[in-house]
C-alpha cells in the first residue's frame, strides 16, 4: 500500500511520525525536588509535623520512611510517627499522609520564593506544582481523563449505539471493537484516578493500562485493515493472529522490564510514541490507498491529524495556569470531543462492511 501513495504523500507521513515520536519521548526532567532548599523543607516540615517522639516504637515504623527521612532529608535521626493521619476524611482517603503533605506545602512554598526572586518555576518528580482541591492533584487533567472515557462507555452500554458501531453477532469485528471500548474505558478510568492522586500504584496502573490501550489499538489497525480487499487469508492469519501474539509477548517482556528491572518512565514513553506512530500511519496509509472509495474514511483521517495536532500541546509544555490547567491537561481536554468522531467512522465502515457481507453470502446462495 505505501507504493500506493506517491512520494510527497510519503514524506508528509514520514514527518507526522517524526513529530508523533518527538512528542512522546521528549522528557524533561525535574529539578525542583533535587534542590537544597526544597529537601531541607521537606525534612524539617517532618520533624515538626510528625516526629516519633517515643523510641521504643522505633522499632515499629515502616523501614521505608525511615529511610527517607534518614538518606533524602539531610539524614535525620528522628523517625515519622507512623500513627500519624490527616485531619480532614477527604484527604486521608486520598492518601494525603505526613511525608506527602511535606512535599505539597513545601513545593509551593519553594515555587514562591523563587517566584519572588524572579526565576521560572520547577516541576517536582516530573511534575508542575499543582493546586489541590479537595485532595485531587491535578483536577482538569483527572477531569479530562474522566470525560475521554465518557463516549467509550457510551457507545458500549447504549444497545442502538453498540450494534451501529459493533455490528450484529456474526461479524468478525464485533468482538475486537467490544473490547476496544472496554479496553478504553479501563485505561481512562486509570488516567482519571492518577492524575487525582499519583501514587506508586496509580502510576504503574496508569502507565500499563494506557500502554495496553495503544497497543491493542494497533492491533485492532492491523486486524481491521488485514480485512481490505486485496489480502489473502495467509496475511489476514499474520496480521491477526501473528501479530497479536507478538503484541501479547512484548506486553509481558514490557510489564517485567518496568516492574522487575527499572520503572524507566523514558523507556515507557518511546514505546508509546512508536505504538502511537505505527497505529497513525497504519490508518493514514489505509485511508488513503482506497482512493475514492469509502467516502467516509475522511473521518478516520480527520480523528487522527486532530489528535496529532493536540498530541502537540506537550511539545508547547508550560506551567499550570491558576494552578489548574498544564499542557498535558489541555491535551487531554481537546481529546475528548474528538471520540464521537472516531466512533462515527467505526459506524459507517461497519454497515460498509456488513453490506458487503450480506452481498457474498447471497452470492453463495445463488
Amino acid at each position: 500500500m505505501v507504493l500506493l501513495l506517491g512520494a510527497n504523500k510519503i514524506g508528509r507521513l514520514r514527518a507526522a511520525v517524526i513529530l508523533i515520536i518527538f512528542v512522546f519521548v521528549s522528557v524533561e526532567a525535574s529539578s525542583g525536588d533535587r534542590a537544597s532548599y526544597f529537601k531541607s523543607c521537606v525534612g524539617e516540615c517532618a520533624q515538626k509535623l510528625c516526629p516519633l517522639i517515643d523510641e521504643d516504637a522505633e522499632a515499629d515504623v515502616d523501614a521505608e520512611v525511615v529511610g527517607k527521612v534518614k538518606k533524602k532529608w539531610e539524614k535525620e535521626t528522628r523517625q515519622l510517627d507512623p500513627n500519624w493521619e490527616n485531619e480532614n476524611w477527604w484527604m486521608r482517603t486520598m492518601r494525603w499522609d505526613c511525608l506527602s503533605e511535606c512535599k505539597y506545602d513545601c513545593m509551593h512554598d519553594y515555587s514562591s520564593y523563587r517566584k519572588m526572586i524572579g526565576l521560572p518555576p520547577n516541576k517536582f518528580y516530573g511534575k508542575w506544582p499543582f493546586v489541590r482541591y479537595y485532595g485531587v492533584q491535578e483536577v482538569f487533567s483527572s477531569g479530562a481523563s474522566f470525560l475521554n472515557g465518557v463516549p467509550h462507555a457510551i457507545y458500549l452500554f447504549t444497545p442502538r449505539l453498540r450494534k451501529k458501531f459493533a455490528g450484529e453477532k456474526g461479524y468478525y469485528m464485533r468482538i475486537p471493537l467490544l473490547v476496544f471500548s472496554a479496553v478504553a474505558i479501563n485505561s481512562w478510568l486509570w488516567s482519571t484516578i492518577f492524575h487525582a492522586r499519583d501514587i506508586p500504584f496509580t502510576e504503574a496502573a496508569d502507565y500499563f493500562f494506557a500502554t495496553m490501550q495503544l497497543m491493542y489499538s494497533m492491533w485492532l489497525a492491523a486486524f481491521r485493515i488485514g480485512h481490505s480487499e486485496g489480502f489473502g487469508g495467509g496475511a489476514r492469519l499474520l496480521m491477526g493472529w501473528g501479530l497479536g501474539l507478538s503484541f501479547v509477548g512484548f506486553y509481558g517482556f514490557y510489564l517485567k522490564s518496568m516492574l522487575f528491572v527499572l520503572f524507566d518512565y523514558g523507556w515507557h514513553m518511546k514505546v508509546n510514541g512508536v505504538l502511537v506512530a505505527a497505529h497513525f500511519v497504519s490508518w493514514i496509509v489505509w485511508s488513503l490507498s482506497l482512493g475514492k472509495k469509502r467516502a467516509y474514511r475522511w473521518k478516520a483521517i480527520a480523528f487522527l491529524a486532530m489528535v496529532l495536532l493536540a498530541a502537540s500541546c506537550e511539545v508547547f509544555d508550560f506551567p499550570p495556569l491558576w494552578g489548574l490547567v498544564d499542557a498535558h491537561a489541555t491535551w487531554h481536554c481537546l481529546t475528548a470531543p474528538m471520540l464521537p468522531l472516531w466512533y462515527k467512522f467505526w459506524i459507517e465502515d461497519t454497515a460498509w462492511e456488513m453490506q458487503i457481507m450480506k452481498i457474498a453470502k447471497g452470492n453463495k446462495n445463488k
